[in-house]
């Protein structure tokens, strides 16, 4: 159920699915796609069964032990959120006249974390800056531009303002003869 689940939320490409022979990894082109339908009667039903199951299955057990046994408030509420989220906004954008496709992986927060990340990066560890502090950096982030470093750490994979590096190899001088001495 979370390996449909994560490939119905990654989309990255319109070949992917093919290339895979992942076909829940494929784009989404309709609002009545049968993943939207899934994803919103049938997995979250699935998270609902799993704690019942837990509940019922486990009455000698204690609360905190029961917990462990699924997913924590955050995480089942979070999971909820994103996908009433992302059924309702796909079903949107794919009811707009000119959207002819959604690729889920481009619904994320990576841009966020990596403009966050730079934020931390050029104060070091403050966690708690104040306006003013972080006011200064935001300044300092949009003078900068595209010069601004990425995070060094952190989960994000890409920045939002990457460069491409040119690694084609400079053309070599030609080499002079040695010249023996005898």
């Amino acid at each position: 159920m979370f390996d449909k689940f994560f490939d119905c939320l990654n989309s990255r490409s319109l070949t992917e699915a093919d290339r895979n022979r992942k076909p829940n990894m494929a784009p989404y082109k309709s609002p009545n796609d049968q993943r939207l339908k899934w994803l919103r009667d049938d997995f979250l039903k699935y998270l609902e069964r799993w704690a019942t199951s837990v509940d019922s299955h486990f009455q000698g057990l204690k609360s905190k032990e029961k917990a462990k046994m699924r997913l924590s408030n955050q995480t089942n509420e979070g999971i909820h959120m994103t996908v009433y989220s992302f059924v309702e906004l796909t079903q949107y954008l794919l009811a707009q006249t000119g959207v002819q496709y959604i690729l889920s992986e481009r619904f994320n927060q990576d841009p966020l974390e990596s403009h966050f990340g730079k934020h931390r990066q050029m104060k070091g560890g403050n966690d708690n800056p104040t306006v003013a502090q972080f006011n200064y950096n935001e300044n300092n982030l949009r003078l900068l531009g595209s010069q601004a470093l990425a995070p060094v750490n952190g989960n994000c994979k890409r920045s939002c303002t990457e460069n491409k590096i040119d690694d084609t190899p400079l053309p070599k001088r030609p080499r002079k003869p040695k010249k023996l001495f005898f």
